[in-house]
């Protein structure tokens, strides 16, 4: 695995930032942009933005998208679900 940088190594404040690190760490990894996820989810690249950073809750048709683009047998949908319910993913 590639380093991270120091403020992307601390602990995520919530569920929503955690989310959002595997959203840019499964980007990373598949070497894709977020407009090409924009374009393959059906959502705008501020959108996409806005979840990445943390900002928004992904919707549950975003989530399962994401898990189409990263073929990632509903992970994406799994942890939406658990945020939304739970805050924070333990």
């Amino acid at each position: 695995m590639s380093e991270r940088s120091p403020a992307s190594q601390s602990e995520p404040r919530n569920g929503l930032e955690w989310f959002g690190r595997e959203l840019e760490e499964a980007l990373r990894h598949r070497g894709a942009t977020q407009q090409e996820l924009a374009d393959a989810t059906g959502y705008k690249a501020p959108y996409v933005t806005k979840v990445k950073q943390g900002k928004a809750l992904a919707s549950l048709h975003f989530a399962e998208g994401c898990d189409r683009f990263f073929n990632t047998s509903g992970y994406f949908a799994r942890m939406r679900t658990r945020i939304s319910q739970h805050g924070h993913p333990e």
